[in-house]
């Protein structure tokens, strides 16, 4: 499904995102009557900091908003799979996620948790 890129950034916008859609993968959860989540990363990335346990490219997820309708529904989750998938396609050996250290940091740093991301701060 391709969806317009206003329409991506107005759900960005509800769900309180920091981000919105730019260059990188961009992955679509459909729902309903149209796109109730999204996902961009980058799988050709390198990590700038310490403590990668190999070498780049690296995958890394920039971003993954839900519709607050649809939030606890696994929509996130299978998001996080398809890119982690999509990284092991191509060959990447370590994907990280750098959440938004805006108001809400700690849910987030749980919810990536929970999806098998180590907390990394």
């Amino acid at each position: 499904m391709a969806a317009d890129r206003s329409a991506l950034v107005a759900l960005a916008v509800e769900a309180g995102a920091a981000y919105r859609p730019g260059e990188g993968v961009l992955l679509l959860a459909e729902g309903g009557d149209g796109v109730v989540g999204w996902l961009e990363g980058v799988l050709d990335g390198a990590y700038p900091g310490p403590g990668a346990p190999v070498g780049p490219p690296h995958g890394y997820i920039q971003t993954v908003v839900v519709a607050a309708s649809w939030r606890g529904a696994g929509v996130g989750r299978a998001l996080v799979e398809e890119f982690v998938a999509a990284a092991a396609a191509s060959r990447l050996e370590w994907v990280f996620a750098a959440p938004d250290e805006g108001p809400g940091v700690e849910g987030r740093v749980a919810w990536l948790a929970r999806c098998g991301f180590a907390d990394g701060r």
